[in-house]
């Protein structure tokens, strides 16, 4: 915000673009309210960041896009997209993943699962019993899940089945 207050201060009128596609309703809405309470003093007046939903507006599918991207653009799309994961807005570290995208994550990149699970036990011991996953309702850590894809166990196909959404934030 103070970055953007300057901004404001040079002459500048920030407009913030997002990439947020049609399906993404509510991630746009909480956006929109997240940002209407960044007030920011102009001409007397404090104005809410001005925010921009261009794919939203134009209502262009995720697979359009990528195309318009690629053929028109001419730019490579980023390596997650060729890896198979939906979206490359966390580099595969989303602490919204669900089972399916964790264990995408274990077999295509498995370094930067470990990593997601050491930082997982940070903080662990830092804020308790808190895990990323959930199992019965029950916290349910990326170590143990790791355990289960080794064994590639009935439990672990079971999770992966049951909670069949490959990562929650490209749905929300």
């Amino acid at each position: 915000m103070i970055y953007l207050e300057e901004l404001r201060d040079q002459g500048y009128e920030p407009v913030l673009y997002f990439g947020i596609g049609k399906h993404e309703k509510r991630r746009r809405e909480n956006l929109e309210e997240l940002y209407s309470h960044f007030l920011i003093p102009r001409d007397g007046e404090e104005q809410p960041v001005k925010t921009v939903f261009p794919l939203y507006e134009s209502n262009i599918s995720d697979d359009e896009i990528k195309k318009i991207i690629t053929e028109e653009w001419g730019i490579e799309l980023p390596q997650m997209y060729n890896l198979g994961f939906s979206h490359a807005n966390c580099g595969g570290r989303c602490v919204r993943g669900g089972f399916n995208h964790y264990k995408h994550l274990y077999e295509t990149w498995p370094e930067v699962y470990i990593k997601q699970e050491e930082m997982e036990n940070k903080l662990r011991d830092q804020l308790g019993n808190v895990t990323i996953l959930k199992r019965n309702g029950k916290p349910y850590t990326l170590e143990e899940y790791r355990k289960e894809l080794d064994k590639d166990s009935e439990l672990a196909k079971k999770l992966v089945e049951e909670n069949d959404v490959p990562c929650v934030c490209h749905y929300a």
